[in-house]
């Protein structure tokens, strides 16, 4: 996409503020504010690969700051490491009691993945998920890449190709033959037709590339069948079709597709497609950083307040609230001292400014002891 292109997706998606609804001046936080309130949520925005640093930073930047019950995680990537992605959804499941996945824009491969553990899956008109196979290096290129299926894919029509021509040929030589060839020996001619034909074929097939896609396409299925005990979202056999029953790794899997993969397929709340929009080309496309190709990574909703923190507040303007109540007493006392007609003794005063002076300074250790 050109840079023109991605300039005008931008203007499209800004959101105009309206009265209360968004500030003027940070609509992002404003609305991430609000879904965390209401969904007692933390509301963080994932654009970019999902490789070892963006799961290293996600996971940082979450043990390093308070957190709320739950998550609302807005990703967009054109995927990544499976290993990286299913760090990032099992840390989720560990440190949250529900993980909402919003799907605003662009989530293929390992997305597809992270959103395997999700407990809830939100999806705009814009969102996209992609298949589960996993992508390998080409042979004997430097950065080309195919997917795991491509060699099973192979062998299945090798297998299919080989026996169709088997069996013609096979029934070819009985029919034209009209039984005065044996049917031993018309096999015998087909198999040695059938393998000519496909030796071949055949001897370019590397067994240890076929190992390693079938060994890459069982570590997916290995990571998603973990996080489905979490997650719950989604059955062993939606997670079979999603990894190999799409016919490309860029087939566009779109909320209504997904809605028969996955249980919790819901659309945005206002808020959520407010928030989206106010994101702007951050929640429609990956987006990279800089040449070290790091994600964006924010914290759009603020840190929750401390319970300790608020009790201690709370300690703190009781004891204004009870200074405040003594110093009217002291001051009746005063105002009673003053009215005695009967004049004190030296001695009785000054055993009354020592009592005060030493009472004072208890009081005021009271009242700011937290």
């Amino acid at each position: 996409m050109t840079s023109r292109n991605s300039d005008e997706v931008l203007e499209k998606n800004q959101v105009q503020p309206s009265g209360d609804e968004v500030s003027e001046t940070d609509p992002e936080v404003e609305l991430a504010t609000k879904i965390a309130d209401q969904q007692d949520a933390d509301v963080i925005l994932y654009n970019g690969a999902t490789y070892r640093h963006g799961a290293d930073m996600l996971i940082a930047k979450c043990a390093a700051r308070r957190r709320r019950k739950n998550v609302l995680l807005i990703l967009v990537t054109q995927g990544g490491e499976a290993d990286a992605a299913y760090r990032i959804a099992r840390w989720l499941q560990n440190n949250y009691d529900r993980i909402a996945l919003y799907v605003s824009g662009y989530c293929k491969s390992a997305g597809t993945l992270i959103a395997t553990g999700a407990h809830d899956l939100i999806m705009s008109d814009y969102g996209e998920l992609g298949p589960l196979d996993v992508q390998m290096s080409k042979r004997d290129e430097l950065s080309e890449s195919q997917s795991g299926l491509a060699v099973q894919d192979t062998l299945t029509t090798l297998q299919h190709h080989a026996l169709e021509s088997f069996v013609g040929i096979l029934l070819e030589i009985k029919r034209g033959s009209r039984g005065a060839v044996s049917l031993k020996m018309a096999t015998e001619i087909a198999t040695s037709m059938t393998t000519g034909l496909f030796a071949p074929i055949y001897g370019q097939i590397d067994p240890l590339h076929v190992g390693e896609s079938t060994r890459a396409m069982n570590i997916t299925q290995e990571y998603g069948e973990r996080l489905l005990e979490s997650g719950g979202n989604m059955s062993s056999g939606a997670l079979g079709q999603i990894i190999s029953g799409y016919p490309s790794h860029g087939f566009v899997i779109d909320r209504e597709e997904a809605s028969q993969l996955f249980d919790s397929v819901n659309i945005p709340t206002r808020e959520q497609d407010l928030l989206a929009k106010a994101l702007g080309i951050r929640a429609l496309l990956p987006v990279s950083q800089d040449d070290l190709d790091l994600p964006i990574l924010e914290f759009l909703s603020p840190e929750p307040q401390d319970s300790e923190d608020t009790a201690e507040e709370s300690q703190i303007t009781g004891g204004g609230n009870e200074e405040s109540a003594d110093t009217p007493q002291h001051a009746a006392t005063g105002t009673a001292q003053d009215a005695d007609p009967q004049p004190a003794e030296n001695g009785s005063h000054q055993e009354q400014d020592v009592e005060a002076l030493r009472i004072a300074p208890d009081n005021q250790a009271g009242r700011g002891d937290p």
